[in-house]
């Protein structure tokens, strides 16, 4: 695990969430395949985004963009690069609702909370990015398998 104090958030985060027991099976599993990086990750990462249709028009969309783009930067340079400089956050649209229309916010949070909550896991979080951007335009959620 990483030893700077400014990541000790997303340690105990992705400790919690079982992440990284997730990762050390999956290692173990692997045995001597285990990747020893993550470029081999990231060529299917940028693959499958492309097919996606991202390209650098695209903004890296979700929450808590600060430590993600920190991290893409330093690890995986190859996929940062593949997006806009651009961000949107979608936590900002919870923020501002907040303090501008508090009662319609909550209702609004509530109504994405059916449908799941951020779980510091990739699908899990997108998933809830999503609908909180959804709902904040008028747009009913969607269940994680949509």
């Amino acid at each position: 695990l990483h030893t700077d104090p400014a990541f000790d958030v997303v340690k105990r985060m992705h400790t919690d969430n079982g992440l990284f027991a997730d990762l050390r099976t999956e290692i173990a599993a692997a045995g001597d395949n285990a990747p020893q990086d993550l470029s081999g990750f990231e060529s299917d990462i940028v693959d499958l985004l492309a097919r996606w249709g991202v390209d650098s028009s695209t903004p890296l969309c979700g929450s808590s963009h600060r430590m993600d783009r920190e991290f893409l930067a330093r690890w995986m340079p190859k996929t940062d690069a593949l997006f806009s400089y651009r961000i949107i956050d979608a936590s900002s649209f919870r923020e501002a609702g907040l303090r501008l229309d508090r009662e319609r916010t909550k209702s609004r949070l509530d109504l994405v909370a059916k449908y799941g909550a951020p779980a510091h896991r990739v699908v899990e979080d997108m998933h809830h990015s999503a609908n909180v951007l959804r709902v904040f335009h008028d747009r009913a959620p969607i269940p994680l398998g949509a």
